[in-house]
């Protein structure tokens, strides 16, 4: 049985996606709101793979997925964006540079984000398999300015 975590700040958007995923059989849905309730639900279920949401309060999704990354036991767990307003190459790139496993632009028909998502596990078994090395931002410095352009282009 497969746990996942999803965090998003819209209740349609995580009830949409939790019957998606449920209906694939197999699957634990675990619901989170924002990042940082995400990040807790996280510490506590330790679920396999983790799909969230870029623009979210208190906590939006690069800085979950930088706090995660941070934490040994959670660093490990896949993590996969499912953002509307989040969608350019800055944003993807921004993202897999903190360790997000994929980045998919909402909305998507149901069967073709099932069939985007097991790509994404199939590859993450690869992955394990065959680990390579991870791509890091190699100072805080250069994390906040790109996370700033980033956030400064979507309020413009």
């Amino acid at each position: 049985m497969m746990k996942i975590l999803i965090v998003d700040d819209n209740a349609d958007n995580r009830r949409l996606l939790r019957l998606n995923l449920e209906h694939q059989g197999s699957v634990t849905v675990v619901e989170a709101c924002d990042g940082q309730e995400g990040l807790e639900l996280a510490r506590q279920h330790h679920p396999n793979l983790i799909i969230s949401d870029a623009l979210m309060p208190r906590l939006d999704g690069y800085q979950f997925l930088r706090l995660l990354k941070g934490e040994e036991a959670l660093r490990d767990i896949p993590f996969v964006f499912y953002s509307a307003i989040y969608t350019d190459t800055k944003d993807e790139e921004l993202a897999l540079s903190l360790g997000a496993a994929a980045y998919i632009a909402k909305p998507m028909e149901p069967e073709a984000f099932q069939a985007e998502l097991s790509a994404i596990l199939r590859s993450l078994e690869v992955e394990k398999e065959h680990p390579g090395t991870p791509i890091q931002l190699e100072e805080e410095k250069e994390y906040l300015r790109k996370y700033s352009d980033v956030v400064a282009e979507k309020l413009k």
